[in-house]
């Protein structure tokens, strides 16, 4: 029976923007995970990963390494991150000079402790824009400017 209070029924990945312009991986798993490996792409001009931190990855002891097009995560040590839901890493990327566009993880490979394969749902590409908005008002001498930048971003 599924629980009301999880929007979830297996393991699934997806992805989300976060204020500090970077890609965020949540994470819900039913099974224990004891490795991790994304490979992302893009068509910004100039988007790559420039490194990886935090979340349950961190929290669990992972070492975590990335380069230009792929992230991961193992322990040395045999630690896993239990089941739950949460923020498993945080993917700081270069999102060029100008960011709107679609972000894919092409490859997502999960892992138990004795290095079997996970099956995961995975939400694999959002859309990033940056929208510009102008508003001017004129009103006899007053010129009012409210110049508005929003970052949206659709997970699917």
């Amino acid at each position: 029976e599924t629980d009301p209070n999880n929007c979830y029924e297996n393991n699934t990945l997806w992805m989300e923007l976060n204020n500090d312009g970077n890609v965020d991986v949540w994470m819900y798993n039913e099974d224990a995970v004891a490795g991790f490996q994304f490979t992302f792409s893009s068509d910004l001009d100039g988007f790559g990963i420039t490194g990886i931190s935090g979340g349950s990855g961190e929290a669990a002891g992972f070492q975590l390494s990335a380069n230009s097009t792929t992230a991961l995560g193992f322990s040395l040590t045999g630690a896993t991150i239990p089941a739950g839901l949460g923020l498993l890493a945080t993917i700081e990327v270069d999102l060029g000079a100008d960011p709107n566009g679609f972000i894919y993880m092409d490859e997502a490979i999960m892992s138990d402790d004795d290095g079997v394969a996970l099956d995961f749902d995975i939400f694999d590409e959002f859309v990033l824009s940056i929208i510009r908005v102008i508003f001017f008002y004129h009103n006899l001498f007053i010129k009012w400017k409210l110049n508005i930048e929003f970052c949206i971003y659709c997970i699917y």
